[in-house]
Order: C-alpha cells, then sequence, then structure tokens
C-alpha cells in the first residue's frame, strides 16, 4: 500500500523574491492538528527558519523524487491566520505586486516570530595559557554570544579564533515573542488542616482556599500571601502548578456617560438601510455622503449597536491615528470595554493585548488606521470607513496597498456590508455609487439644521500688493478677533511644517538642499535647525552662506511655526496652539492638544492636514484656510480633489452647533473651478466638471493605473534599468495585443531621495491585469530596486 502522507505547503518568512513560492514540509504525528494559517519552525537553508503554513496536500511518498524534511515545530499555540486573512493576503500580494510574505507580514506585530541566537562555544583546550584571550574572556564562560563576542574582541581577533577552531559558531533560535502567562495551583484532593500550625500564614492560607478548586499565584498575592507561604503550601499539599495566558485588558476607560441624541430623519433613513444590509448578511456597497455636520458618526454608532446585539464585530476604519481617538472617545461612552483600538503607536505589547482581546470577542467594536484591517476579526458583519476619500490610507512603503481599497475586499470575503462615508466621496466612490455599483445614501442637513458655513474668497494678489506682507489677510484677523471677543474658537490650516520652507543666500543665490535629497531644507525655529521633510536628516541653522561666506541669508515662505508667530504678533490676546506631525510626536499629544483646545484652554488650534479631519468640537466658529490652492501646484490628475476635499473638510469644522460658522479663504488662484465649488460646498458642481476632465484625458474611473520605478545610487544606472523596463513593456504589450497608454521614462519631481536616485513610467489601462502577469513572471522584475505601485496617488 502506497505511503500516503500529508504535506504542509509553507511560505518561508523572508523578504526576498526569489523565495515567493511554497515550500512543502511533512507534518509529524505530534502535529497532526496544525492547518492552514499556522505559523511553525521548519529547517531552510542550513537553519531553522519560521513558515506559514497556506495549504494541506496528501502526496505519495514514494514518488516523491526528494527527501521531504518535517516541521520542527509551531511558533504559537493557534492559527494565527483565518482561512480570510488568508485570502485578503493573497489579494494584496496579486493585486498589488508585491510578494506573498509582504502581504502576510502586514498581518503580523512582529514581523519574524523566530528571533536567530548566534553564540560561540569557547574550545579552552586550544587556548594557551599566556594567550591575549585568557585576559579577554573570563575562563568559567563556555558559551558567548556572537554579539558579545564582536564587542569584546573586535572582528580581527574574532576571525582569527573562529579560523583556529577557538570559537566554534552555533546558531540556535528562539520565539520572538511569548503570550503572557499566569501561574495556577489547583487542588487535587482536599488537605488536612493539622499540617499547618493554627494561626500560621500557611493556615490562613488554607482557610481563604476552603472550598476553591483552582486559583491563580497572582490572586493569592493580591491577598497578602507571599511565594513562600504559597511555596510551602503547595509542597505539603501536593497541590498541582499550570498555567493559563494572561487575562488581556483594556485601554479604553470605561464611561457610565451615555449620550442620548435624537436621530434626523435622514439618520434614521440611513441607520435602517444599513441595517438591513446587515440582516441580509451578504456583501453590499454603501455610499453614505452626508455634508460636514450631518452627524455620520452617530450613525455608525447606531448600526454598531445593532450588530453586537446579534453576536456580531464591526470595524471602523479612520485614516489618521489623530483621529483614532476622538472615535474611541465617542464610542467608548457608548459600548465601555467592547471597543478596543489598533493603530502604529502602540507598543508591542499593547498590540499583542488589543489583539487577543478581538480574536477573543472581548471587544468587539474595532477603531484604527490602516493597520486595524489586520486583526482576527470574531464574526465580522460590517466595516465602515470613515473619510474614505482619504489618502492617508494609502501605504508608501511595499506593499504599496489602499486600506480603502483593501476593506472592499475585505467586505467581500467575510460576506459583509461596507459603508464608506465621507462629506467629499472620491470621485470613483461617488462614480460607482452613480452607477448603481454600490449603494447611495444620502444626508443633506446639518444635524441641528445650522446653514453651512458662510466661506468668503480673499484674494492673496490683492493683500500683498495693498501692502500686506504677512501670510494672513486682514479679513482673517479681524474675523479671528473677533471670534476670540464673542469666546468662541477658531481652527487655521497651513499645509507645511516647519517655520521656513526655502532658505536663500542673499549675495549669491545659493540655495540650502538636503545633500541626501533633491529637496530644500526646511528651517524648525524651535529647534534651530534645518531638516528635511523626506529622509529626515537635520543640520544646524547655518551663520554663513557655506559658498561665498556671507551672512545675508533669507528665510522665505512660511510654515507652521512662522503662523505661530504671527498670530502671536497680530493677536496677542489669543492662545494658539500648533497641530501638526512635529507637535505630536509623542504618542499621547495629539490627544492633549485636542481636549486642551476643547476645554478652551486655546482659542486657536492651526495646523497641517490633521486640523481638517473629522474632528468635532463645539464652539468652533471660525476657520481660515491660508494656502487653499498649495495642492493645485503638484503634478497630479488627483490635485484638484484633493484640494477640493481638504478645503471643503476644513471648512466643515466652523459652526457645527446652533450657530453659523464662518470661513476666509486666502488663495492665488480665486477662480479655479476646485476653490470655487469648496467655497460653495457643493460636491455636486465640482464631481460634474471634474469628471469631465477626467474624462477628456482618460484618467480614473474611466480608467486603471500603474506606475514603474527603479532607483540606484548611480543616476545613469537607474535610468538604463528604466529603459530595459520600458522596452519589455512595449513589447509585451505588442505579443498581446494589449491597449495600453505608456509614457516615455521621465525623471521623478523629486529626483534623488535618500542618496537614490528615482525613474518612472506611468501605465494607463483598462487591461493591467493582463501585464501583471507578465510582471509576475518575468525575470526582469526580480531585482529589488523596482517599485510597482498600483493605483498612484
Amino acid at each position: 500500500m502506497a505511503d500516503t502522507i500529508t504535506v504542509a505547503n509553507i511560505i518561508i518568512n523572508r523578504l526576498s523574491k526569489h523565495l515567493n513560492k511554497t515550500f512543502s514540509y511533512e507534518i509529524p504525528d505530534e502535529l497532526s492538528y496544525i492547518g492552514p494559517g499556522w505559523r511553525c519552525v521548519v529547517p531552510f537553508a542550513n537553519k531553522m527558519e519560521e513558515g506559514i503554513i497556506i495549504s494541506l496536500a496528501k502526496v505519495n511518498k514514494d514518488e516523491l523524487s526528494y527527501d521531504i524534511l518535517p516541521i520542527q515545530s509551531t511558533v504559537d499555540d493557534f492559527p494565527w491566520f483565518s482561512s480570510e486573512m488568508l485570502e485578503t493576503a493573497k489579494w494584496i500580494s496579486q493585486y498589488y505586486l508585491c510578494t506573498y510574505v509582504e502581504a502576510l507580514r502586514l498581518f503580523l506585530i512582529d514581523k519574524r516570530g523566530l528571533k536567530n541566537l548566534s553564540f560561540y562555544e569557547i574550545q579552552w583546550h586550544l587556548v594557551a595559557e599566556t594567550d591575549l584571550f585568557r585576559e579577554l574572556i573570563d575562563s568559567s564562560v563556555i558559551l558567548i554570544s556572537a554579539e558579545d563576542a564582536m564587542l569584546i574582541l573586535g572582528k580581527e581577533l574574532l576571525d582569527f579564533y573562529v579560523k583556529n577552531h577557538v570559537l566554534i559558531r552555533q546558531d540556535s533560535w528562539d520565539l520572538a515573542h511569548r503570550t503572557p502567562l499566569t501561574k495556577w495551583i489547583e487542588f487535587n484532593s482536599e488537605w488536612d488542616l493539622k499540617l499547618f500550625r493554627k494561626g500560621s500564614k500557611q493556615y490562613q492560607l488554607t482557610e481563604y482556599l476552603q472550598g476553591k478548586k483552582k486559583i491563580s499565584i497572582e490572586k493569592l498575592k493580591e491577598e497578602g500571601f507571599v511565594t513562600s507561604v504559597i511555596n510551602k503550601f503547595i509542597e505539603k499539599t501536593n497541590a498541582s502548578i499550570f498555567y493559563k495566558p494572561k487575562a488581556t485588558f483594556s485601554l479604553v476607560e470605561n464611561s457610565t456617560e451615555k449620550v442620548r441624541r435624537c436621530l434626523t430623519a435622514e439618520q434614521k433613513n440611513a441607520v435602517n438601510s444599513i441595517c438591513e444590509a446587515v440582516n441580509r448578511n451578504s456583501y453590499s456597497g454603501i455610499l453614505l455622503h452626508g455634508v460636514t455636520g450631518s452627524g455620520k458618526t452617530e450613525v455608525y454608532l447606531r448600526i454598531a449597536r445593532h450588530v453586537l446585539s446579534q453576536g456580531g464585530s464591526v470595524l471602523i476604519e479612520v485614516p489618521e491615528i489623530a483621529l483614532t481617538a476622538q472615535m474611541v472617545d465617542y464610542f467608548a461612552k457608548e459600548f465601555g470595554d467592547q471597543v478596543v483600538f489598533i493603530h502604529s503607536n502602540l507598543n508591542k505589547n499593547e498590540r499583542y493585548n488589543n489583539r487577543r482581546r478581538i480574536e477573543l470577542g472581548e471587544s468587539r467594536i474595532i477603531i484604527g488606521s490602516r493597520s486595524a484591517l489586520f486583526m482576527p476579526f470574531r464574526n465580522l458583519r460590517l466595516i465602515v470607513v470613515d473619510e474614505e476619500y482619504d489618502s492617508s490610507y494609502k501605504q508608501w512603503d511595499s506593499p504599496r496597498y489602499n486600506g480603502r481599497d483593501v476593506a472592499k475586499v475585505m467586505a467581500v470575503i467575510y460576506q459583509c456590508p461596507i459603508v464608506l462615508g465621507a462629506a467629499t466621496p472620491a470621485i470613483d466612490t461617488y462614480f460607482a455609487a452613480k452607477n448603481n455599483k454600490i449603494k447611495l445614501i444620502e444626508m443633506n442637513e446639518r444635524v441641528h439644521h445650522t446653514p453651512l458655513p458662510k466661506v468668503y474668497i480673499c484674494d492673496m494678489k490683492d493683500e500683498y500688493n495693498s501692502g500686506n506682507g504677512t501670510h494672513i489677510s486682514r479679513l482673517l484677523v479681524n474675523l479671528l478677533k473677533e471670534t476670540k471677543e464673542k469666546g468662541k474658537k477658531s481652527i487655521l490650516l497651513l499645509n507645511r511644517r516647519g517655520y521656513a520652507t526655502i532658505l536663500l543666500c542673499k549675495k549669491c543665490g545659493y540655495a540650502f538642499k538636503c545633500p541626501h535629497c533633491d529637496v530644500a531644507l526646511v528651517y524648525h525655529k524651535d529647534q534651530n535647525r534645518l531638516q528635511c521633510h523626506y529622509c529626515e536628516n537635520s543640520f544646524p541653522a547655518p551663520h554663513n552662506c557655506p559658498k561665498c561666506n556671507e551672512k545675508e541669508i533669507s528665510y522665505l515662505g512660511r510654515g507652521t511655526q512662522r503662523i505661530e508667530e504671527e498670530l502671536a504678533q497680530l493677536i496677542p490676546e489669543a492662545a494658539a496652539v500648533r497641530f501638526d506631525v512635529d507637535s505630536t510626536a509623542n504618542k499621547y499629544s495629539a490627544s492633549k492638544i485636542l481636549n486642551d483646545f476643547r476645554d478652551g484652554i486655546y482659542d486657536i488650534l492651526f495646523g497641517t492636514q490633521m486640523v481638517a479631519k473629522g474632528h468635532d468640537i463645539s464652539g468652533v466658529q471660525s476657520v481660515g484656510i491660508l494656502s487653499a490652492d498649495s495642492i493645485l501646484n503638484i503634478p497630479s490628475y488627483l490635485a484638484a480633489e484633493q484640494t477640493f476635499n481638504l478645503i471643503t473638510q476644513c471648512a466643515g469644522r466652523a459652526g457645527r452647533n446652533k450657530e453659523q460658522g464662518t470661513v476666509v479663504l486666502q488663495t492665488y488662484n480665486p477662480h479655479h473651478y476646485a476653490i470655487q465649488c469648496a467655497a460653495k460646498q457643493d460636491y455636486r458642481a465640482f464631481y460634474e466638471q471634474e469628471l469631465q476632465f477626467r474624462r477628456l484625458l482618460n484618467y480614473p474611473p474611466f480608467t486603471r493605473m500603474m506606475k514603474i520605478s527603479t532607483f540606484n545610487h548611480v543616476e545613469k544606472n537607474a535610468k538604463i534599468q528604466l529603459d530595459q523596463i520600458y522596452q519589455w513593456v512595449i513589447n509585451y504589450m505588442t505579443s498581446h495585443q494589449l491597449t495600453l497608454s505608456v509614457t516615455r521614462p521621465f525623471e521623478e519631481n523629486i529626483k534623488k531621495v535618500r542618496n537614490q536616485y528615482y525613474f518612472s513610467i506611468s501605465i494607463k489601462g483598462n487591461s493591467l491585469s493582463k501585464l501583471k502577469e507578465g510582471i509576475r513572471e518575468a525575470p526582469i522584475f526580480q531585482e529589488n530596486n523596482i517599485i510597482i505601485d498600483v493605483d498612484p496617488i
């Protein structure tokens, strides 16, 4: 009879394009319970590696042309990946043209489940009594870590002793993370109280334990019993010891403050429609298009309550970490520790803890940024993507996925509805809704029936020509002063960090640029340093021009730090706080700034686009947008859409209660349709004009796009490599009769970043899936210095 065995098809957890395939390993009898989704330890290339089981197969061992090795052990006591998670990872790897491991690692907290340990065994019998080695290392040491050996001996001596067999290398491994365990004792039988002297600590312990079958050591210590007393009791009673995973803890404060809000007719309609979709237990796509202040968050809360009542879980994805805290606070008042949040600012222990809460079903409302997508959901019944248009959902490193689009695919995989919420939907989302690909639910009224804010366009050319040399118009200064006098709050948006964005020598015109990147350095006054916002290198602020030694240096342009200074001069009576990447670098600083502003400690909140997104703060009466058209100048077909979205969202922070707000929109392009439509807060008018532009030039949603880039520290090599890729694409299109539009190779707008030169081609068309098939197989794409960006932003 044929010897049939079960083999596991395993992906090795190493980032190599050449390992983007499965390897087969035998499942030994003692591990017969494992299957797809388990992480395991396998021998690979003369050492132990972590592998992820993708599938199982039955094979005839006699027919194999190679020796199949067995799996050594498992990394975890449970399957890390569910079937839905594996399917999501597979889609990400295929659609975004990354390796399977890159996609799988999105679901891991430690990107490797194993850590390699390297030691040297010391052969003391080969070390002469007078050898320097005996002075450097104590003779009682038998094993020394590779790291310590390098530190003590240095590379030259280390190589010498290895070559002469004094040091013999040994490679081992350990788990990168172990599930925290608690020690318990279990009582196998009744014990005799006479074993313990009456009145002693052991006697008190026996009295306390009467009637109990098992208890944790941690609990006993909380009751005041010390380790020696507990150990003596265990010894005398023959109690058995066992371990259990440590209980999780909630990072969300329980609140008894349940806020009851009356729904508007539009909100009721939205809640009912979405709950009906939830009840169908199948996929459906829904666009919830509601003006700013229409109460979309309350709709999310009501449908989450419905899902929880049916034993399901809800995922709510937000674009920014800063928005997570606000959403969590809103939901925690209703659901307490049923809420859990996931984002990259959590430390490793917090992420493991929150992941376990989700997996065990202890928390069923999951709120977070992109990383929240990759959790082990229990009975996921609804996905919500808030501010679905936001470019922050795009991951800029490989795999370059879009969190919104991954969520849409997950809704199909998990067979649940997905709600895409926005006041300014992405053009492709609204296009899908208007063409009945997804359901459209609209909310056109604000909750308190407050009208949308009044918007005044201020042409900054006129402001400059009339003698105002500051970056804040007279109209805006007066508005800020009036708002302060009324005891109300203001928000200012300037989408640039730092103090000055350009430094120039007045004598020779030398521009201070990053030596590693093809960009100007930004002056940060609080640190008195120049910083590159691409590689994050910083340098002391110069006293002299390095080219001509002139001391007259101009600080041009404006960032949030300069606006901070101008506000203090123009409106000294107002307390202002900056809200940008620099001021919110610490884990909880964003929440603190927003809470202080909400509590009235500050009158003005100003910063980058972080101030524009989703904040619902009572008392904000005025909004100033200092450079409304800054995004219009970027070379992207999305420039007008991003400009319209940012202005409309920021303007929507004003007057969200019962009093109409006011917005001043400063611009040098007052007649551009994106500016005009944003000032009127007329999404449909903008959509129609933008759609005409997209149709005329064949941009999404009428086509799909992909960008292929090469990079190299030698500029010429990057260009040569891209020329070869360009020719391959042209040849593949011709041989497979694909109708695609391909640009000639071009320099990136920022040609050099981190000492690497970048060149790209852009591809448009509706048959990109066919091209992807060729790219996956072509050897030319196996090099590591190639970037493929599907659906670039």
